[in-house]
């Protein structure tokens, strides 16, 4: 009863913030199999071999990716395994040493070889200045532990890449609206560049261009999360223009 209780809360908080039919139908639709997971405890994250992400953004995923498909992702776990058995190519990249080796020790374990995986670690940023979280050019998380520290090199480790190189862009790391400036051309048109936890209103404060539906198409999904009574939203942006 009180799983049930904290999942009624949560998803009214949903609704107050995505106050729609979508929301409300999710709620429902997701609601057994939430907390049937929510019982069973914080799983292994690698070896879940799926997206941290609510569970029409897992759903949208599965019937979008093709084996011809390129993808990059900003943020690694379960989602690097689950992209390399789905797409030709993936590149993913972390920020995090641990997590980072963790992760590595299964893709070999594995066997998997389409997988570009790298670790690229923050540096100290003296103009340091949380304030500045929602700027693009800023390169900044807003999680403490990364405090007087500069994501640049982490954001722009897709620029190695030419212009709509990817079919698919998962921003789901550290310094979002950074790492949103240096994707968008990097999406090929008709490709999806996917944001996580787009309920964060700073993700997309100052990202304009984005939010053109003359050369995006946007679809959220404002869900349950899976493992977690904990409802997030995740955004897809189809390219549609240049």
């Amino acid at each position: 009863m009180r799983n049930i209780a904290r999942y009624v809360r949560s998803a009214l908080r949903a609704l107050r913030q995505r106050p729609n039919a979508d929301t409300l139908r999710n709620a429902v639709r997701y609601c057994r199999i939430t907390l049937q997971l929510s019982e069973r405890g914080r799983p292994d994250f690698v070896a879940d071999a799926r997206p941290w992400m609510c569970f029409p953004a897992r759903e949208m995923l599965d019937r979008l990716l093709t084996e011809e498909d390129r993808v990059f992702e900003y943020g690694s776990g379960g989602s690097t395994i689950y992209f390399a058995s789905r797409a030709r190519e993936v590149v993913s990249v972390e920020h995090q040493r641990e997590w980072h080796q963790l992760v590595q020790d299964r893709l070999t374990k594995q066997g998997v070889s389409n997988v570009r995986y790298l670790l690229v670690e923050p540096a100290p940023d003296p103009r340091y200045d949380r304030s500045k979280i929602a700027d693009p050019g800023a390169y900044l998380s807003d999680d403490e532990r990364a405090s007087g520290m500069s994501f640049e090199a982490y954001v722009r480790v897709i620029d190695q890449y030419p212009d709509e190189h990817f079919d698919l862009v998962v921003v789901d790391g550290r310094a979002r609206p950074s790492c949103l400036l240096h994707a968008m051309s990097k999406v090929r048109i008709g490709g999806v560049l996917l944001l996580d936890q787009s309920e964060r209103p700073y993700y997309l404060a100052k990202m304009p261009a984005l939010l053109d539906e003359t050369r995006w198409q946007r679809t959220s999904f404002m869900a349950p999360l899976p493992y977690s009574l904990h409802f997030t939203e995740a955004t897809a942006f189809r390219k549609t223009g240049r």
